[in-house]
């Protein structure tokens, strides 16, 4: 079925893919921009350059730990002197320890590994939409939360500065809404997606900055899909999913127009897309009746267009069949893993598949099932909403302990077969919770640790 033109959704953005590439700076570079509080002299967030209350100064020292924020004692820069700004009894570590640390805010080194917590510059009060990394030191963030997620920034040190890339129109992204950032070795591009002004379709941004139509949004009926993730592959076949999950859209070559896309009759509602040496992988999140079943979709794509194989992950007739949402997806040439959250049973999920054993995926039986109720703090309520893959068969997932709002991260060394939970409980008075904020991506270092992001802005590192 064709349909008619209309407005876009997806971004492509020209970056090279060396590390610390000469990108334009439509601003200066802005660190921790999105944290809640103020830093210790209550005027400007963290900026690099040291408070200037005029009193004491930081001593190199910002207060963006991440876990306890300013009460209006500026750090001394000395050990606990009786007034504990970090909301800790005295403990002979110095208020405002560096964040590079591991000890956020005296609180001790999370064990196993070490934890540093930042904050990235897009205004992500809620959640942060996506991450995706370049390398250890260039990655990009966006938020298309609806109502307060917006704006688009890239950091090219790590998490410790960020910055707007310029486009001309001047500061375009910034006011985005960005569901998704993705990046093609084939193509080499950065693809952004989301909801972009209201004249625009899809762009792509030249190192000079300047922006080109590359995909135009579409309107069905009498309500306009926007796009929430796209996929490419290496040949050309594209697909993109609609920001609510209830649109696929696939074309057969590059750039074409809007008129030339085709619309998959009927997908179901979909939260989640992926595309490995040629094949398009979605999630089905939905079910007759409101009863989900963690569904996998493989794509079947010939010249009668696309289709999608589903693969039950659990067996839907069976006694041990359950309700689940399956949220995210991330492949590389070792294995397959997804996540999300079981509706009535309140606890993440995690899928994972061995691609090396060369078993076949269509079968239940060679997934493996990971339920998070399983460790010992999250054995309440919890949902996954990031998995990611790395080097080395690392895998890792992330989300949220949904009663007290707290983020989470287990980690795997197997591809997903066994995972051990690596959060910072770091916290005395709170030892049966992270002080992380509730997180929603993930991307695996090369070191075999991890960049995470979720809600108040956290960008948060962890180093095995």
């Amino acid at each position: 079925m064709r349909i008619a033109p209309l407005l876009t959704t997806v971004i492509v953005l020209a970056f090279a893919v060396t590390t610390g590439c000469n990108v334009p700076v439509g601003e200066a570079d802005k660190g921790d921009a999105g944290r809640r509080g103020p830093d210790d002299d209550g005027v400007t967030t963290d900026d690099g350059v040291t408070d200037e209350d005029g009193a004491t100064t930081d001593v190199g020292v910002s207060d963006d730990d991440g876990v306890t924020f300013d009460d209006g004692v500026p750090d001394d820069g000395v050990p606990d002197d009786g007034v504990p700004d970090d909301g800790v009894p005295d403990d002979g570590v110095p208020d405002g320890a560096p964040p590079d640390s591991g000890s956020p805010d005296g609180g001790g080194p999370a064990e196993p590994g070490t934890w540093t917590v930042r904050h990235h510059g897009v205004d992500s009060l809620y959640m942060t939409s996506t991450l995706m990394c370049l390398s250890d030191d260039d990655c990009f963030v966006g938020n298309g939360y609806e109502g307060t997620g917006r704006g688009f920034s890239w950091t090219r040190d790590g998490g410790r500065t960020w910055s707007n890339p310029m486009t001309r129109p001047a500061r375009f992204l910034e006011t985005s809404r960005v569901h998704e950032v993705w990046y093609s070795h084939d193509t080499e591009l950065v693809y952004v997606s989301g909801q972009h002004g209201n004249d625009r379709s899809v762009v792509s941004l030249a190192r000079g900055g300047a922006l080109a139509d590359v995909y135009v949004r579409i309107l069905r009926g009498d309500r306009a899909a926007i796009a929430g993730q796209y996929r490419r592959a290496a040949d050309g076949r594209q697909v993109l999913m609609g920001h609510l999950g209830q649109e696929i859209l696939y074309a057969s070559e590059d750039n074409l127009d809007a008129e030339a896309w085709d619309t998959l009759d009927d997908p179901g509602v979909i939260q989640g897309l992926e595309e490995h040496e040629g094949t398009f992988y979605v999630l089905h999140a939905g079910g007759v009746h409101n009863r989900p079943t963690p569904t996998v979709g493989i794509s079947d794509w010939d010249e009668d267009g696309l289709r999608f194989e589903s693969v039950s992950l659990i067996d839907p007739d069976g006694l041990a069949w359950f309700p689940a949402h399956l949220r995210t997806i991330d492949i590389n040439d070792d294995g397959i893993v997804v996540g999300g959250g079981a509706d009535r049973r309140n606890n993440g999920v995690i899928f994972s598949f061995d691609l090396r054993a060369e078993a076949d995926v269509t079968d239940r039986d060679n997934w493996t099932y990971t339920d998070v109720s399983s460790f010992d703090r999250l054995g309440g309520t919890s949902a996954v909403h990031g998995v990611c893959r790395g080097a080395d068969n690392i895998v890792y997932a992330v989300g949220a302990e949904l009663r007290g709002v707290w983020g989470f991260v287990l980690r795997s060394d197997d591809g997903g077969r066994t995972f051990v939970d690596v959060s910072p409980y770091t916290d005395p008075q709170r030892p049966d919770r992270s002080v992380l904020e509730a997180l929603h991506k993930c991307h695996v270092t090369s070191d075999g640790g991890v960049y995470v992001v979720g809600a108040e802005a956290t960008f948060a590192i962890y180093n095995p």
